[in-house]
């Protein structure tokens, strides 16, 4: 508990909710100010209530995302999929390990070090960055954070597992070192307590909190459905009859970066290649909602693997690139 506390590091104030398993829908808030009543608070509700704490700082007696003043971690949640008002058992417990720990894997190759937990019914991990947050970019923000989990729910996929959407500001998440309780019990699915599993405090926040910064400002990522789409480019499938009039327009260097042999045109990456492709395209007047669909049935390679926002931002930067230097791409013959 007191490490859930301390990851947090709120300055002011935490809310501390509380939710009966067998009263759905129903929760009390309880606003402590120092670690030792979060402690208490904790303590004297465990095994009774469940007990979650918000993960971002609010303003005073804050419970909303308009409240919210600065974002303190994001967390990654990752729930077996196990019958409804029981614990998971043993064996989905494990099949949902799986994916934490590919996720985990992830993140950590990538430099984020994140801490794992166990949370009851199924997997936690936790990153710690310092987001100050304000009306002017509150939006922004709160959309980008949301992007994030919408790519890791869709890159980690799985019939043994599912990955929550939790990155709206007013979320909140388990205490670990709390009981996770549901509405009965079974023989194999006992009520757990949550624990901690992997423990890092040399954690550097301040590069990704700079990198997710850079992305709300970008102006990519919107939150027009307030669900962090990104909803600036539209997207359109080409029809057959389309796609064979766009076939013609390809001249041989189009055809061979298409086709994946973009090496004989000196370009030093995939991306670069890829990059210039999209700029022939705009080049030769094909609508930039039909890039996509194209784009993904390129065999250069690197827009397969990537993200929605690597691709609408080759695409953003290609087309504005054509329209102030069209001759651009020529630089390399």
């Amino acid at each position: 508990m007191k490490l859930t506390y301390r990851f947090l590091n709120h300055k002011e104030e935490t809310e501390i909710r509380l939710v009966n398993p067998n009263v759905p829908g129903k929760a009390t808030s309880i606003f402590i100010h120092d670690e030792n009543e979060f402690i208490n608070v904790c303590g004297k509700y465990n095994g009774k209530m469940n007990i979650y704490a918000g993960i971002n700082e609010r303003k005073c007696n804050g419970t909303k995302s308009e409240d919210v003043i600065t974002v303190n971690a994001i967390v990654i949640d990752i729930d077996s999929l196990h019958p409804r008002g029981v614990p998971a058992n043993h064996i989905e417990m494990l099949d949902s390990l799986r994916t934490a720990e590919a996720i985990y894997e992830r993140l950590y190759k990538s430099g984020k070090r994140p801490m794992m937990a166990m949370s009851g019914n199924g997997w936690q991990l936790w990153m710690k960055v310092f987001i100050p947050i304000n009306d002017g970019n509150r939006r922004s923000i709160e959309a980008t954070i949301k992007y994030v989990h919408q790519q890791i729910i869709k890159d980690f996929k799985s019939d043994k597992s599912s990955v929550d959407n939790i990155g709206d500001l007013a979320r909140v998440i388990k205490v670990i070192g709390t009981q996770a309780l549901k509405e009965k019990e079974e023989d194999d699915r006992l009520f757990r307590t949550s624990r901690w599993v992997k423990k890092n405090w040399q954690i550097r926040t301040s590069k990704w909190s700079r990198k997710l910064i850079k992305m709300a400002e970008s102006g990519l990522i919107t939150n027009n459905y307030g669900d962090g789409t990104i909803s600036d480019i539209e997207v359109e499938t080409v029809p057959e009859d389309i796609l064979k009039r766009y076939a013609k327009l390809f001249d041989q260097k189009m055809k061979d970066i298409f086709k994946g042999d973009w090496g004989k045109y000196h370009y030093q990456s995939r991306s670069e290649a890829e990059f210039a492709l999209v700029c022939l395209m705009a080049r030769n007047g094909i609508p930039r909602k039909h890039v996509w669909d194209l784009m993904n049935q390129s065999h250069v390679g690197k827009w397969q693997e990537k993200s929605d926002l690597y691709k609408k931002r080759t695409i953003l930067k290609a087309y504005g690139f054509m329209e102030v230097a069209p001759n651009g791409f020529e630089k390399r013959k």
